[in-house]
């Protein structure tokens, strides 16, 4: 549990996700002005606070080894294209960050921004309601952001070389499958379709599970639901009689470490970048 999730000010946050506020917040403590938040329709796309431990482009070099170098040349294109494109094609254009990359590196920067504000007594919020920046495809519901508390932890193995493993699959909402590994191995299995679909298609007065497991007499299915701006959902199978806690551990705290890992083995089956731009 990250200082935000156990936080008073996580709540405070979630007023303005369940209303789907769009718009910027203005933060002050003590009198001044310490930060912003932007949101679009409830979801975070920026926060920036005084101090933060990481940030989007020290994240980058901690991740993807993006040297100084290019941080600066990539900070000087944007400026000159802003507008005109989002920094994930930009980046991915020049190649410094595939999209999964660019997306954990800000959600460490965002985790790391409202851990500060969560810190801070007699925090004042200004709202400033309207479209104030155009919205990009990095989009963060608030409880997604702990997923990246353990994003940069060492002690981590290989994911997709863990004893057992058969298949992986990751499925976003309007976008159907967008990871299969093995690409030659589907994926099927009754259980799973009927699951999903009651997941994508339950009343909203229906509390989402997190994770479930599915035992089969040929299989052992982890789904973690990602509960995040593209009702991401992660579906790993194992051989039966594995001991899977290692990497259930993974699925729990820490599940986009296998998107990190597919993002370098395999090609996605839809273009990332702009396919999500048009979500709503």
């Amino acid at each position: 549990m990250t200082v935000f999730s156990s936080s008073l000010f996580y709540w405070r946050l979630r007023e303005f996700e369940d209303s789907r506020f769009t718009g910027s917040l203005q933060l002050s403590s003590a009198g001044g002005a310490v930060g912003r938040i932007f949101l679009h329709e409830g979801r975070v796309s920026w926060a920036e606070a005084p101090g933060q431990e990481h940030t989007l482009f020290s994240a980058l070099q901690a991740l993807a080894g993006v040297g100084k170098e290019d941080i600066l040349f990539i900070k000087t294109v944007y400026q000159e294209h802003q507008g005109k494109t989002n920094i994930v094609t930009l980046m991915e254009k020049t190649g410094l960050a595939n999209f999964w990359v660019l997306r954990e590196c800000m959600r460490l920067h965002l985790l790391s921004a409202v851990n500060v504000f969560s810190t801070m007594g007699d925090l004042e919020i200004i709202e400033n309601e309207g479209n104030l920046a155009s919205p990009s495809v990095l989009l963060f519901t608030l409880d997604e952001l702990s997923f990246a508390d353990k994003l940069l932890d060492p002690t981590i193995p290989p994911l997709l070389k863990s004893q057992g493993l058969e298949v992986v699959q990751v499925q976003m909402k309007k976008l159907d499958t967008v990871y299969q590994w093995p690409p030659d191995k589907p994926m099927h299995d009754d259980f799973l379709d009927i699951g999903v679909s009651w997941y994508r298609n339950r009343p909203d007065s229906v509390f989402p599970p997190q994770m479930v497991s599915i035992f089969q007499p040929h299989s052992t299915y982890w789904v973690r639901f990602f509960a995040d701006a593209y009702e991401t959902i992660l579906i790993v199978a194992f051989t039966p009689g594995q001991d899977l806690k290692p990497v259930v551990d993974v699925l729990w705290h820490a599940p986009t470490r296998f998107l990190l890992e597919l993002e370098k083995e395999t090609t996605p089956l839809v273009p990332l970048d702009t396919a999500l731009k048009t979500w709503e």
